[in-house]
């Protein structure tokens, strides 16, 4: 993606009622998850977690909320916002194997191209 086009997506995903109202629902389904597993878990982790608003409005719902990205722009952009985030693909995590307790990928999956693989 155009460098440019995360920084318009940054400002966007503060203020636009799309991306809010997502962020929302999305936040609230998987507090539902850490919910069933008996509250708050150990590790989560947002795969493409592009400039961070998911991985933000995950921050309560595990003791280590970690974001894994790919391309350097966004990755920047989390760490300057405080957020854990880590370079890394989803089909090859920055992370040993069992260690993960809750892990989302939201709009990633489609951009892959062996989602087959990711999972």
């Amino acid at each position: 993606m155009e460098p440019a086009l995360f920084h318009d997506m940054l400002e966007l995903e503060s203020e636009h009622w799309w991306l809010l109202g997502r962020g929302e629902l999305l936040a609230s389904l998987v507090a539902s998850e850490c919910g069933r597993r008996g509250g708050q878990v150990e590790r989560l982790v947002d795969v493409g977690s592009g400039t961070g608003a998911i991985l933000e409005r995950l921050g309560s719902l595990a003791a280590e909320v970690v974001g894994v990205e790919s391309d350097p722009v966004p990755l920047r952009m989390s760490a300057e916002r405080g957020l854990d985030v880590r370079t890394g693909r989803a089909d090859s995590l920055p992370f040993p194997d069992e260690t993960v307790d809750v892990l989302t990928a939201f709009d990633v999956l489609e951009h892959l191209p062996d989602e087959v693989a990711a999972v």
